[in-house]
């Protein structure tokens, strides 16, 4: 049943059309596994990534997908409106999507791993080598973003957007992330790689601002939801969240040279609010900070017109050569159109669940309208006019009898057609076959109200099953 209504298919459908309405087309490309930069390593890796075809025309702008969904899925909703401004260029993160190594040896990518290999990607791709790169990462995504753009530096790396990602998070974060969630959970990673539906749930009421109802997301679909976006690669998911290194000696935040932009859902319940002011501290009071109202650890999915505005306005204002020539009002204009068909998607689940139930419900309409139709057409069977109709009927049809039809009632043509005697309607002869025979009326259907037939309780007296007229006597002796 779950296989028959998955939705995956469905919304990765929706993503990708988006990403190819915007002008992206995937691509792939193989490049030395970077090994955080001891050398030494003779793996290779595979990056998937969406770019649009050709030598950019615009300024490049990467943006990083975080831990869990698909890039496509996190992005889908920016980019429509930031393709217009930028060259934008969206990879699969090492263990994600398309992008894998070949080295099974090879220790997990780390945050700094995966810078390495982004800056491999940017100086493969034709006409971006040497150019300088703004970059936006969302939750695991803003810890890369991050590392790429310390170890890049401002030649190559230009604004940096950090949203909802918790570069201070800590051994008391993780803690505190399984107190909110609440009891019966053994670890962050039980609820950041959902294995059972009750998981998943509650992973979705903690990062959504406005999750579905449970009605609305039953074990199925939720179990569907699993098997293709966690278990399906679930040994190398959790071989990279090994390799996360946030929170160790290994990550130490210092302020970046370039211009930053830390972006927070207000009721983000993964990584709260107030650690963006924790962040800003970090990076010397001069990051600039905004939250977005009435959405949790996914901004840039529960309010994409205001996350993307929030984001032109900052890369603009950090780096004029990404004006381009538009007006922030035609921008603004342009968002105003994306966001009606961004709504509709965002959250495409619950929008599919609420079409099949809307169907449910008025083929319950329907079937209803049926009954209700079926019986007023009982009411009107037993409506007086309507039974005294049906009786004058009966009557009327009585007028005629079958007989058989002999040869000697052929050649007597001088008087009528006699009825056989009652109770051998039917006998048989030589050439048997019937003869419809008209009866004289009989005198109650020219006046019903007196006919003494009306009286007679026992309406099959009437007629025998062969539709003989009943002799005057019969009628007698069962008046």
């Amino acid at each position: 049943m779950g296989a028959s209504l998955s939705l995956v298919p469905l919304i990765d459908y929706f993503a990708r059309r988006e990403f190819l309405a915007a002008g992206l087309r995937p691509h792939s490309v193989t490049l030395p596994y970077p090994d955080g930069g001891d050398g030494g390593s003779t793996a290779t890796c595979t990056v998937h990534y969406w770019a649009l075809a050709g030598e950019p025309r615009l300024p490049p702008l990467l943006l990083i997908h975080g831990f869990g969904p698909r890039a496509t899925w996190q992005w889908r909703c920016q980019v429509g409106p930031l393709s217009r401004q930028f060259h934008v260029i969206v990879p699969d993160l090492l263990g994600f999507g398309g992008s894998s190594w070949d080295s099974p040896s090879a220790p997990p990518p780390s945050e700094a791993t995966q810078a390495a290999a982004l800056a491999a990607l940017l100086d493969s791709v034709e006409g971006l080598k040497g150019k300088r790169v703004a970059v936006a990462g969302t939750s695991y995504g803003g810890f890369v973003a991050y590392w790429l753009a310390r170890a890049a530096g401002p030649r190559r790396v230009g604004p940096v957007v950090i949203a909802s990602s918790d570069l201070l998070k800590t051994a008391a974060d993780d803690r505190a992330f399984l107190k909110r969630a609440g009891e019966g959970w053994r670890g962050a990673h039980e609820l950041l790689l959902p294995a059972e539906p009750a998981a998943m749930r509650r992973l979705m009421e903690m990062a959504v601002y406005r999750p579905p109802p449970a009605m609305m997301t039953p074990d199925f679909v939720l179990r569907d939801f699993i098997q293709k976006l966690f278990m399906d690669n679930r040994e190398q998911l959790a071989h990279l969240f090994k390799g996360i290194t946030v929170g160790t000696d290994k990550f130490q935040v210092t302020p970046l040279p370039q211009e930053v932009l830390i972006v927070w859902g207000e009721h983000d319940q993964l990584f709260p609010v107030e650690k963006a002011y924790a962040i800003q501290s970090s990076l010397d009071g001069k990051a600039r900070v905004e939250i977005i109202k009435k959405t949790g650890h996914a901004p840039q999915l529960e309010d994409p017109a205001r996350f993307n505005n929030i984001v032109l306005d900052f890369l603009m204002a950090a780096d004029p050569a990404c004006a381009h020539g538009s007006s922030l009002q035609h921008i603004k204009r342009d968002q105003l159109s994306y966001l009606l068909y961004c709504l509709f998607y965002q959250n495409i689940t619950c929008s599919l669940l609420f079409m099949m139930l809307n169907q449910l419900l008025a083929i319950s309409r329907f079937c209803l309208h049926i009954c209700k139709r079926n019986s007023l057409f009982l009411r009107t069977l037993q409506l007086p006019c309507v039974q005294t109709w049906m009786v004058q009927e009966k009557l009327k049809e009585s007028q005629y009898q079958t007989t058989p039809w002999r040869a000697e009632s052929s050649n007597n043509t001088s008087g009528p057609a006699q009825s056989p005697p009652p109770g051998n309607a039917l006998v048989a002869s030589n050439q048997p076959s019937l003869d419809i025979v008209p009866q004289q009326p009989y005198s109650h259907v020219q006046s019903p109200i007196s006919s003494p037939v009306r009286a007679r309780r026992d309406w099959d007296l009437l007629a025998n099953d062969n539709r003989q007229v009943i002799p005057a006597e019969a009628a007698a002796t069962n008046t």
